[in-house]
């Protein structure tokens, strides 16, 4: 299944599993997908057993869920979200792209979320340092981050916040 972004958008990640390559756009100040996506996915194509409700916290372009999604790993509609309402667009414009349902939305990690559950909550929001930001090219300009100085203060509030979340035998993987 070889797809192309619809969007009049110009920067396009490509992501080939097996023998597909699937195309997402990737707009202005949404974050670039990077080898820790990659790992993301093959990680949870392997740890996912049943499908389930998925819940993609740093959507971004939505690369995560949707790859899940198209390769059976959710069950009902995607639920993605992101600090940039850009990168929510963004997401949204390629699940529709591969006729996949979504709900994406705006916010600070589970804000958005208040009383749903999830069998699956993939984080992909930031972990690095302002320090080490200043110095890399990993986030371009624009993109949203605010993960504290030394980059643990989002990754420590999703792992106090998660079970909340989480079903039961849910699992959270970063």
């Amino acid at each position: 299944m070889n797809r192309t972004p619809q969007t009049n958008e110009q920067q396009v990640f490509s992501y080939k599993y097996e023998d597909n390559i699937y195309d997402f756009n990737i707009g202005d100040g949404v974050f670039t997908p990077t080898d820790t996506t990659k790992l993301l996915i093959s990680g949870a194509i392997k740890a996912i057993d049943e499908p389930g409700k998925l819940l993609d916290l740093g959507c971004g372009s939505g690369i995560i869920g949707i790859m899940l999604s198209i390769l059976g790993k959710t069950q009902g509609q995607i639920h993605g979200s992101d600090l940039s309402q850009e990168a929510v667009e963004v997401a949204k414009a390629n699940a529709s792209n591969y006729g996949i349902e979504m709900d994406y939305r705006s916010g600070t990690l589970f804000d958005p979320w208040k009383g749903e559950k999830f069998d699956v909550i993939l984080d992909d929001v930031p972990g690095i340092s302002k320090k080490i930001r200043e110095y890399s090219d990993w986030f371009e300009e624009g993109v949203p981050f605010s993960p504290g100085e030394d980059g643990a203060d989002l990754m420590c509030q999703v792992l106090k916040e998660a079970p909340e979340y989480l079903n039961e035998n849910g699992m959270l993987i970063f």
